[in-house]
């Protein structure tokens, strides 16, 4: 079953990325001598409360007890806290498919600006060498104006995306992280791996199209389409995911892949009344479907 498959996709993913300590030992560890008594017992609450939206599938929930984290923790760049912060709100877009805004939180990890992260993790073809150049014009000013790790391994990933020979950086960017935590470490490599990530479902799309042209056989059509319509979901081109799934519930509106796909839909956009709905449908079809 696609879900299944989904569901495989996002635990590979949520333990491949972040083999990380869990976030109540680092605030032990890390945070014992910064934090109040009140703040430390306040950010745990926050975790376990996000812990219990991300098991309900409850993306929107769980990213706003995040981002109360977010706020308690001192955004310093220099600090491991900072760091591990957005790296585990990565995580949670992570498992939920949501790999741009994965990408955005580590770029924001990395100290760029927030309108910039987020322009370099909504550009599906960084590998288009004019278009990554001028980011990497961006990043190498704010260079100019602080040596950060992250800046380095910002302007590292963009060179290597977009298969940009430029001697030397490689060297000044493992030299910038000498003087940084361990979880700065995490950096470069996750911005690789869902870039990768990107990519691959990419040329999954192309290969479900092209495969489509050929079959004639109907089951086999709506087999591939069912997969396209996933694709398209973890590319979050939600529109076209959604078209195909609807376009199938027109003719059976029991079948259970278009309605498991429009539930992780819904579930990913954050709307999470929709996702209940869609939920129930599926439990009247196949009560142990989940």
């Amino acid at each position: 079953m696609n879900r299944l498959k989904l569901s495989l996709i996002g635990l590979i993913l949520t333990i491949g990325i972040y083999a990380t300590d869990s976030l109540n030992s680092f605030i032990d560890k890390e945070h014992k001598k910064e934090f109040s008594k009140e703040e430390l017992t306040q950010t745990r609450a926050f975790y376990h409360q996000a812990k219990l939206f991300m098991n309900k599938r409850d993306l929107k929930s769980a990213k706003i007890e995040f981002d109360k984290i977010l706020k308690i923790i001192p955004h310093n760049l220099y600090s491991d806290d900072y760091i591990f912060a957005l790296l585990a709100k990565a995580k949670l877009y992570a498992r939920f498919e949501r790999l741009s805004k994965a990408e955005e939180s580590v770029l924001l990890a990395c100290g760029m600006p927030d309108n910039l992260a987020k322009e370099i993790a909504q550009t599906q073809d960084l590998e288009n060498q004019d278009i990554t150049k001028k980011f990497i014009k961006k990043v190498e000013e704010l260079m100019d104006k602080n040596n950060l790790y992250g800046y380095h391994a910002t302007r590292s990933y963009l060179l290597k995306v977009a298969n940009i020979n430029r001697m030397g950086y490689e060297k000044q960017r493992d030299k910038a992280r000498d003087s940084m935590g361990k979880y700065s470490l995490h950096l470069y490599p996750q911005l690789l791996r869902l870039r990768a990530m990107r990519i691959d479902r990419k040329k999954r799309v192309k290969e479900l199209q092209n495969r489509l042209k050929e079959v004639k056989d109907a089951k086999a059509i709506e087999k591939l389409e069912h997969n396209l319509s996933y694709s398209y979901s973890f590319l979050e081109d939600f529109d076209k995911a959604l078209e195909l799934s609807n376009k199938h519930l027109s003719k059976n509106p029991k079948d259970l892949d278009a309605l498991y796909n429009k539930m992780n839909i819904a579930m990913s956009k954050g709307e999470y009344q929709k996702m209940k709905e869609y939920e129930e449908k599926i439990l009247e079809i196949k009560p142990n479907a989940f």
